[in-house]
C-alpha cells in the first residue's frame, strides 16, 4: 500500500565507518534523486555534517543538539496519543446506521 507522504531526506546517524564505505561504493549505482536524499553521518565524523542539514535546535543533546531527554519523552507520549486517535478516526469500514428504513420506497 502507498503512504501519503513524501520523503525529502534520510539521515543515518551514528553509522559505523564500514557503512559509509559501502554506501560510497553503491552510491554511483543509485538514481540521482536517491543520491541527493540519503545522508550518512558516521560516529567519528562529528556533528557538523548533521547540523549542516538539521538545525541543532531540533536535535537531541546526545547528537550534539539542544533538546533534552524530558522534552523528547513528552513528545513521544503526545505522538502515541495522537496515533491512537488517528487509527480510531481512519479505521477501515463504515459506520452502520442505527435506525432502519421504514420502507423500501425511494424518498424524493
Amino acid at each position: 500500500t502507498a503512504a501519503p507522504i513524501r520523503i525529502k531526506a534520510v539521515h543515518v546517524v551514528n553509522a559505523p565507518p564500514i557503512m559509509s564505505s559501502i554506501f560510497n561504493l553503491v552510491n554511483p549505482l543509485l538514481p540521482k534523486k536517491i543520491r541527493d536524499r540519503v545522508f550518512i553521518h558516521s560516529r567519528n565524523g562529528g556533528w557538523q555534517n548533521l547540523h549542516a542539514s538539521i538545525p541543532a535546535d531540533i536535535v537531541p543533546k546526545k547528537y550534539g543538539g539542544k533538546i533534552c531527554d524530558e522534552k523528547l519523552i513528552s513528545c513521544l507520549e503526545n505522538v502515541e496519543e495522537l496515533e491512537k486517535k488517528f487509527l480510531k478516526t481512519f479505521a477501515f469500514g463504515s459506520i452502520k446506521n442505527q435506525h432502519k428504513r421504514k420502507s423500501m420506497k425511494v424518498i424524493c
